[in-house]
């Protein structure tokens, strides 16, 4: 049987109407700053489509022919990036009925490599929520 994965991840402008949503937060003092997109967002090394690649070896490469026909559908993510690069607080937003398919998301998001941390308009780099779905599909 030929399998097919296909997955999507929120484009660009995906991203700012996401980031615009949950904002940026100040880590200095304990209260959120305003909603607003930072002046530059936090970037994954490559861009967009390493972390595509990055999400299909660590995610949808590692499932079995069994997990894939059996859960089709959606997963969605929400994660910070800190002002370091690192991720940190990953949350499924939609979780697929297999347990494992949920901790392999979870625990690729918190392997990820250092991303380039966002910017507020002062130039001081700031925490930032990303959220994306990824996609099981069979064809």
């Amino acid at each position: 049987m030929t399998r097919t994965l296909s997955f999507f991840i929120l484009t660009l402008l995906g991203l700012i109407l996401t980031n615009s949503l949950f904002g940026q937060i100040d880590s200095s003092s304990s209260t959120v700053s305003t909603f607003t997109v930072p002046e530059i967002m936090a970037e994954y090394p490559g861009g967009v489509k390493q972390l595509q690649k990055y999400i299909l070896t660590n995610v949808l490469d590692k499932l079995t022919t069994s997990q894939i026909t059996n859960n089709i559908g959606t997963i969605a993510v929400k994660f910070f990036i800190d002002e370091n690069g690192k991720t940190s607080s990953p949350e499924l937003i939609k979780k697929s009925s297999d347990p494992a398919i949920n901790k392999l998301v979870i625990d690729a998001i918190n392997k990820m490599p250092l991303w380039k941390p966002a910017e507020n308009p002062a130039g001081r780099k700031v925490k930032q929520a990303f959220s994306f779905p990824i996609y099981i599909r069979v064809k």
